[in-house]
């Protein structure tokens, strides 16, 4: 049976010495420093290994055209308005269908408002922008289509039957082709009962070495916990070899970018 979160704070509480707490939420120097290393050590331990109790899998669509409501311009200066675009500063938009050309292109916007964003052109039009105008989010380069990665992404397992190239980088997924893309992939999830013995074992040594210097005023103590930590890891990596370990889908030389967190 996997140990809960007060149990958790307690191993790593135990392996420092140090009193144990009657509940993770208790507002006391020890569990207020747990609670704030907490998120962080169950993220590192993920990407040890693609846990099973980890794996989650979401459909993906590449974000389409919107239809801009208007640009006028100031300059070289383009304001778009578009209601809700949903942009941020430094994305990558494409601005197309302008009957003056010199709005047309790839441009990196800066965010004005929820409705409105802006972007450099080369040369100064004429006139506003006329048209059936729109706007899409793309790569910043290489890549045609953007996806937008499920909110609770940590890291990218595999890209199901897709066998082109792709890249993940950010919260976003990069790729040349506009088909639905099934993603697995390990999520920020709560530990749950599922997560196994080894895993909270892990995460409690993990706790207790990234708190010893704090709780205890031993720095020495934490290199002496990670040192336990990663023999327990590989005492046990006999048991995670004979399971069936995911096969990442990545491009090469860009292995870095699958494994980015978010």
């Amino acid at each position: 049976m996997a140990m809960t979160k007060t149990e958790i704070f307690n191993r790593a509480l135990n392996v420092l010495g140090a009193k144990n707490v009657t509940s993770d939420a208790q507002d006391i120097k020890e569990a207020n420093i747990l609670n704030t290393l907490y998120d962080g050590a169950i993220a590192e331990i993920s990407q040890w290994y693609p846990w099973e109790f980890r794996h989650a899998y979401a459909r993906l669509t590449p974000e389409s055209e919107q239809d801009v409501s208007s640009i006028t311009y100031s300059g070289t200066t383009a304001t778009v308005t578009l209601s809700s675009h949903g942009y941020e500063t430094g994305y990558f938009i494409e601005i197309a269908g302008a009957n003056e050309s010199e709005y047309n292109g790839k441009w990196e916007i800066t965010k004005l408002s929820a409705n409105t964003f802006e972007y450099t052109m080369d040369d100064e039009p004429s006139s506003n922008a006329s048209g059936d105008i729109t706007a899409r989010h793309v790569p910043p380069s290489f890549f045609s289509y953007v996806y937008s990665l499920p909110a609770d992404f940590l890291y990218l397992i595999g890209v199901g039957e897709y066998k082109e190239k792709y890249v993940i980088h950010k919260t976003f997924l990069y790729a040349d082709e506009s088909e639905e893309l099934i993603v697995e992939y390990v999520d920020t999830t709560a530990v749950d009962s599922n997560a196994g013995f080894l895993f909270t074992e892990l995460l409690s040594l993990k706790l207790a070495a990234e708190s010893a210097p704090a709780i205890t005023g031993d720095r020495r103590l934490r290199q002496n916990i990670l040192g336990e930590l990663l023999e327990k890891f590989r005492d046990h990596a006999f048991i995670l070899s004979t399971q069936d370990k995911p096969k990442l889908n990545v491009i090469e030389n860009e292995k870095e970018f699958s494994w980015m967190k978010r």
